[in-house]
């Protein structure tokens, strides 16, 4: 009786480890599991937050130099010059929004500078969030501008009013024509210049706490002076080259746009 009795409960210790050894296999089965939903989920499974938010610089399939911003809440500032020329010849602004594909549509104002001036616009494109940004401008149902743009990293640096003091020496471009302008930012946010057309500005600049960019804002005098007495709102930021590029719209109605790009001055 003994004897029958220690071999079933043999029998039944073996039985039991063979079980757990079954129910660990299983076990490490379901943890792989796991971890291969999660990936699958991060590829594709759950949804995937993209931004286009960021400072932007490329060029367009014409041969045109574009830089921009994206702020977060999908409104964005596009600037481009002329074909092969580093003259403004434009500005198109407005909002977008972008899906889990990274699918970017937006509706926006081109202010053309080369005698289109302003024209409702459309875009499309397609955004690797801090990688790369492609866009399609359309107006009226046709292509006037595709381009391609990287992500500048010092999007991503705090906007510090003392990295962008001095003096900038460069070309202010509006529907009057290029002209050859000066624009100096104080300690204080002060901003003031003077261009060859005999407009003074002044105002203030202030670093926007989303992104390392600076919203800008100033008035027009000065005699002769298309712009006098109108006020200017916009944004401004300075690339890794020490490049201030500012962008603003004049006037209550916002039907004429400004762009200016230069250098700080080393004198």
């Amino acid at each position: 009786m003994k004897s029958n009795s220690l071999s079933t409960l043999i029998a039944l210790l073996l039985s039991a480890m063979l079980a757990a050894c079954g129910g660990g296999s299983d076990g490490g089965s379901d943890a792989d599991e796991m971890i291969s939903g999660g990936t699958d989920g991060e590829a594709g499974g759950d949804a995937v937050t993209r931004s286009a938010a960021g400072v932007w610089q490329g060029t367009s399939t014409s041969g045109r130099t574009v830089g921009g911003v994206v702020f977060d809440d999908g409104s964005f500032w596009f600037t481009y010059t002329a074909q092969q020329s580093t003259l403004g010849a434009g500005v198109v602004t407005g909002q977008a929004t972008v899906d889990t594909d990274g699918k970017l549509t937006g509706v926006g104002t081109d202010y053309n500078l080369d005698g289109m001036g302003s024209r409702n616009a459309v875009l499309t494109g397609v955004v690797m969030t801090r990688q790369s940004l492609s866009v399609d401008v359309q107006v009226d149902g046709s292509s006037v501008i595709q381009f391609e743009s990287d992500y500048a990293l010092q999007a991503e640096q705090p906007a510090d009013l003392a990295g962008v003091l001095g003096s900038y020496l460069g070309t202010s471009s509006s529907v009057l024509g290029a002209e050859t302008s000066e624009v100096i930012v104080g300690g204080t946010g002060m901003l003031a210049g003077v261009s060859d057309f005999g407009c003074n500005f002044a105002g203030s600049v202030s670093p926007r706490s989303d992104i390392n960019v600076f919203d800008v804002s100033f008035s027009f005098s000065g005699q002769p002076c298309e712009f006098v007495d109108q006020s200017a709102l916009g944004v401004a930021w300075v690339t890794e080259q020490q490049t201030l590029t500012a962008v603003v719209l004049i006037g209550t109605d916002s039907r004429s746009a400004l762009l200016f790009s230069g250098v700080i001055s080393t004198e």
